[in-house]
């Protein structure tokens, strides 16, 4: 009887780990990215970026967080192809 019972709660605390896990937001990619990875994938920067400004309180020290906010931000000045949008024109 206690080894039914044993069991029985070992599987409700598994089942209750693998749920909370399997809701865990705090972390918002499966590794660390870096900027130029992020930049090379621009769409999944911005997704992550998303999530991280979603929800800020959790997510704005994560490693992930950061290096797609920069990577982002670097594709609105400079854009996907490198070439800086707000350069100043030369005069000739």
């Amino acid at each position: 009887m206690k080894k039914s019972a044993f069991i029985s709660t070992l599987f409700a605390v598994l089942v209750v780990a693998a749920h909370a896990h399997a809701n865990d937001d705090s972390q918002v990619a499966d590794r660390i990215y870096t900027i130029k990875e992020f930049t090379k994938n621009i769409e999944f920067a911005k997704e992550v970026d998303d999530k991280c400004r979603n929800n800020p309180g959790e997510l704005r020290d994560d490693p992930n967080c950061i290096n797609a906010r920069e990577a982002v931000a670097k594709d609105r000045l400079i854009g996907s192809n490198g070439e800086d949008r707000f350069k100043a024109p030369s005069i000739r």
